[in-house]
């Protein structure tokens, strides 16, 4: 979830969700759709700070198959 907040604000906890990117007005949250409905996030989000704009882009099949890996592999080294 890409936020774009009418003024710049400090970088925040969101719950269910990681701050991936901060940059002027706009921030990046990643957060697993099946677990937290966006319409949390957004309530959550707009109750604090005015939002200028705001867009929930899905993740690209290529990014979810690499952590996949990257999980599976991290659990082999930890054995």
């Amino acid at each position: 979830m890409i936020v774009e907040f009418e003024e710049q604000v400090p970088d925040f906890v969101l719950p269910h969700s990681v701050l991936r990117k901060s940059e002027g007005r706009k921030k990046w949250f990643a957060f697993n759709r099946f677990e937290t409905p966006v319409s949390d996030l957004i309530a959550s989000v707009s109750a604090r700070f005015p939002i200028a704009d705001l867009t929930v882009e899905e993740q690209e099949i290529e990014q979810v198959i690499r952590s996949i890996y990257l999980d599976h592999a991290e659990r082999m080294q930890e054995k």
